[in-house]
């Protein structure tokens, strides 16, 4: 049995008895995304922002759309220790083979991790978006070639450049995820007593030490990442494909610790 198989199988065994926790946790962080985007778009409704005929800002309301925006996006922020939680609650999983639902809260805990959490989720999310946005090819030759593949109803060369450049933008977030965030949200849920620069400029170099074997996994686990496109699988796949990452991150960093590169 290959090490994908033997993380995928300890993965399976550590959610057993605890897959009604875990997926209510899910629901949970869900509902209240869902909440927050609702009522966001509620506000564009209920103060006549947005012309839903023509789906654009109303001329005179962009300020009121900004600042909508930008409110909601602080909460959302405000929000993110919540999914740190879910990491926690799933790392611990994997270590004790039992899921409290008192880690879903467990960042909400003193002002200090709180708002540690808050500023490592949006450097998390800054340098993940700056990368993968950055290097969005799909992006680029939409504004050059002033096309896109929902406006091309036909099949010719530039629609197969654009199926191309899309699977490509893809493929560099979901690379820029593993390098810039997994490991560094696995890390701090695993301790947050380091100071904030270890999460990142450690776990970067962690990442790229350990790219193979993580591509290995995401190779193992491309089955059931796929079912993550519909909406019912996804309560119990994501908790799946999130244990296996973490029982996976329990043993790399139990292997660099013996190797005494990390702490």
């Amino acid at each position: 049995m290959n090490t994908e198989k033997i993380i995928k199988k300890q993965a399976k065994q550590s959610l057993r008895g605890n897959w009604s926790t875990v997926i209510s946790a899910v629901l949970f962080v869900c509902a209240l995304s869902l909440l927050l985007i609702l009522t966001m778009n509620a506000c564009f409704f209920g103060f006549k922002i947005i012309n839903y005929e023509t789906n654009t800002v109303v001329q005179n309301k962009k300020i009121a759309f900004a600042s909508v925006i930008a409110i909601f996006s602080v909460l959302g922020l405000l929000c993110t220790p919540l999914i740190n939680g879910i990491y926690k609650m799933l790392y611990n999983v994997s270590l004790y083979n039992n899921a409290d639902i008192g880690d879903l809260f467990y960042y909400f805990r003193g002002a200090v991790r709180y708002f540690k959490t808050v500023v490592l989720n949006v450097i998390t999310l800054f340098v993940w978006g700056v990368v993968s946005y950055g290097l969005d090819c799909y992006y680029y030759i939409s504004v050059f070639t002033d096309k896109s593949l929902q406006d091309n109803s036909g099949f010719d060369i530039i629609t197969l450049v654009l199926a191309a450049a899309l699977i490509v933008s893809v493929i560099i977030k979901i690379f820029a995820y593993l390098i810039f965030a997994n490991y560094t949200l696995f890390a701090y849920a695993k301790s947050d007593d380091m100071p904030l620069s270890q999460y990142f400029f450690r776990m970067y170099g962690f990442a790229l030490r350990h790219f193979k074997e993580t591509l290995k996994l995401v190779a193992a686990l491309v089955g059931w990442i796929a079912l993550c496109f519909f909406v019912v699988p996804l309560f119990y796949v994501l908790p799946y494909i999130m244990t296996s990452f973490a029982t996976s991150a329990k043993w790399l960093f139990a292997l660099e610790k013996d190797r005494g590169l990390l702490c």
